[in-house]
């Protein structure tokens, strides 16, 4: 299990796709969630693996009978405002019911606990 460095808050969004006819690639924010879903402390990797798992759940569950066809849940870093980590779920053709489309993508996947040393550090 990876570690932080430092403990960090995550702020988790869920923007929805178009029903029909709205803008091909424009997932616009849930009109039926807070515009903020939740803060969360992340402290490990899996911690926000699970975060994004859990949440992407718990949406599913709360827009179940809306017209999307899919969702993602954002989580977004409280100081920097950067993307830790996404995860997106859709209808399934056979039931109408969500399902998580893959693995959530988190930044700890792309090295965000030890970033490239900057031209000063190599030096």
């Amino acid at each position: 299990m990876v570690t932080h460095r430092n403990e960090f808050r995550v702020r988790t969004t869920v923007v929805v796709s178009a029903s029909g006819g709205g803008t091909p690639g424009v997932w616009p924010a849930c009109p039926e969630l807070p515009e903020l879903f939740a803060e969360t402390r992340i402290r490990t990797c899996l911690d926000l693996l699970r975060t994004l798992e859990t949440q992407g759940g718990i949406v599913a569950r709360l827009i179940a009978r809306s017209p999307y066809k899919a969702f993602r849940v954002l989580a977004r870093d409280t100081e920097t405002g950067g993307l830790a980590g996404y995860v997106e779920w859709v209808r399934s053709p056979g039931t109408g019911r969500w399902v998580q489309w893959d693995e959530p993508l988190t930044c700890c996947a792309h090295g965000c606990h030890q970033p490239a040393p900057t031209m000063l550090e190599a030096a």
